[in-house]
């Protein structure tokens, strides 16, 4: 969530460094993690999908960071499914994020006091490659969101944000 701490650590013998970047590819941090410095902190405190990569010659080495700004995220598990408690009642617009499949958005309603199944694919070119199945929002009673009218779910394999309509 917005205001968290997030921890980067060097486990390895050699040197790297974690340069993170917002979706319009501006640089939030850029720091070294020498051997000596395993353990380096920085505040997310913006909502957004942040891409950290190392850039001294690893370049297969890169991450994601989802920050949000409510309680609302998850994490697909190896099948795409995912569980959301406590989302207020309500019509939404639900949106699949994934970094190499995109984005996807459909119509949601979450009804009072049930649970609302979510089935979705996202589609690469040649053929569905990743999906969100069998996943379970439940509806809560009041909003713990503050202010706006913007509400988020995320999950991930890629990314799920439920938006307010």
């Amino acid at each position: 969530m917005a205001r968290e701490v997030l921890e980067i650590r060097n486990s390895d013998r050699v040197i790297h460094t974690a340069h993170a970047y917002d979706e319009a590819k501006r640089t939030l941090f850029n720091v070294a993690l020498p051997v000596s410095r395993p353990l380096v902190r920085r505040a997310l405190n913006r909502p957004g999908i942040y891409r950290i990569v190392c850039d001294v010659g690893h370049s297969w080495m890169s991450a994601y960071v989802v920050v949000v700004d409510h309680p609302y995220a998850a994490v697909t598990d190896a099948s795409g499914a995912f569980r959301i408690s406590g989302v207020p009642p309500g019509a939404y617009r639900i949106r699949f994020w994934h970094e190499r499949l995109g984005i996807r958005e459909e119509p949601l309603l979450i009804r009072p006091g049930g649970e609302t199944l979510v089935n979705s694919t996202l589609d690469a070119a040649g053929g569905p490659a990743s999906y969100f199945k069998s996943s379970v929002i439940d509806a809560g009673e009041k909003s713990p969101i503050s202010g706006g009218n913007h509400r988020k779910i995320r999950a991930a394999g890629g990314t799920i944000e439920v938006i307010a309509r």
